[in-house]
């Protein structure tokens, strides 16, 4: 392994937990399922929203660029939630009106209010929702082109957000803790290192490839996992990429290509992270 020095990366850790949480699959329509942890445009999209930015502002879209690690904290729990979609694609506004007197008809002559209250227009279609029940996550985040870090710094040691942060979807307000802000150094891999004992989560683009060694070193009993996950998001999703992980959240044996050494007296152990 090529341990020489190239430079210093001041990295921000902060945890961020919730009761609930629910990070839609790009694929999935009326029965959303969630990934098992945010994708990167999620924890973007998290600090725009404590900084102030709006969606579509220039100032999202540079912090594009800032690199992100993600480690599982708590084990992952999932749950089906029952929901009903109310029908809103109906063009004639006519037509809406019509189904709204003809539901409540019947109420009318039990009633002396003029309004009775949107109830439930009698087109609504049940689905489920899949939940992360306690989610929680340890955040790693580069200040490189991060030109707020020192205002996003602050929001996050002192609990002062511009939106409140969520996990993933607006019902499910979560907590920001700060942990440590560090200074790591970046350690690059060659054909001739070995395996590395990663704790975040691991974009496949970053494994290193040798020919006679398997990139992960996969035990017996694994719950290995590879997810197709949206990388960039600019109106649309724009780029994709594989993430591996472990279910269990086992650190994992892998050749890679670079990867930053933790240490804090604020973490009860060094991790070995992947900003990407």
């Amino acid at each position: 392994m090529n341990r020489g020095l190239t430079k210093l990366t001041k990295i921000l850790i902060y945890d961020i937990y919730s009761s609930y949480g629910c990070f839609k699959k790009y694929y999935t329509t009326s029965s959303i399922l969630t990934y098992d942890f945010p994708p990167k445009t999620s924890l973007i999209g998290m600090v725009g929203s404590i900084l102030g930015y709006n969606r579509n502002s220039k100032e999202i879209k540079k912090l594009n660029d800032t690199k992100i690690g993600v480690c599982i904290l708590n084990p992952i729990n999932k749950i089906h939630q029952g929901i009903n979609w109310l029908n809103t694609k109906v063009k004639n506004v006519k037509k809406i009106e019509d189904e709204i007197q003809s539901y409540f008809e019947p109420i009318k002559k039990y009633s002396n209010n003029d309004f009775y209250g949107f109830v439930g227009i009698n087109k609504n279609k049940p689905s489920s929702l899949q939940l992360l029940k306690n989610p929680k996550f340890r955040i790693f985040l580069s200040i490189e082109n991060f030109d707020e870090y020192p205002k996003f710094s602050n929001s996050i040691r002192n609990h002062h957000y511009y939106y409140s942060p969520y996990m993933g979807q607006t019902e499910f307000l979560c907590s920001v803790n700060y942990v440590d802000e560090i200074e790591s150094e970046l350690k690059k891999c060659d054909l001739e290192s070995n395996y590395i004992i990663m704790n975040s989560i691991i974009p496949q683009s970053y494994l290193l490839k040798k020919e006679d060694q398997h990139q992960i070193d996969i035990p017996e009993e694994s719950s290995i996992i590879v997810e197709q996950m949206p990388l960039e998001y600019n109106n649309d999703i724009t780029e994709f990429h594989k993430i591996i992980y472990d279910k269990s959240r086992e650190p994992i044996k892998v050749l890679v290509k670079e990867y930053y050494k933790i240490s804090s007296q604020s973490l009860e152990e060094d991790y070995n992270i992947i900003l990407f």
